[in-house]
């Protein structure tokens, strides 16, 4: 499932800050996948039909949209920021000694 153990059971209790935080960022990792592909031909594709209507119901003023409807359609879906183990502890830097 490319999901950790601790994060697919919710069970941190036998692991330390570290490996709390090394599961969580790889999760990350596939999460982003997922969402780029969630975004790339679902909701992309979603939007533009939906733009389509709307300017063709003249709900939206779009001059030229077939002439120029990849510049009106191009988006980027932006999700949610990446959580933290401890919020202390993440904006840090590593000390350097």
């Amino acid at each position: 499932m490319n999901i950790p153990y601790e994060l697919l059971v919710k069970d941190f209790s036998q692991t330390n800050y570290s490996s709390a935080r090394a599961a969580l960022l790889e999760a990350w990792r596939f999460f982003n996948g997922r969402r780029a592909w969630l975004g790339t031909y679902w909701a992309t594709p979603v939007f533009d039909l939906w733009l389509e209507e709307a300017v063709n119901l003249g709900e939206i003023e779009a001059p030229d949209f077939y002439a120029n409807r990849f510049a009106y359609t191009r988006c980027r879906w932006i999700g949610a920021g990446k959580g933290w183990v401890d919020p202390v502890k993440e904006p840090r830097p590593p000390s350097c000694a």
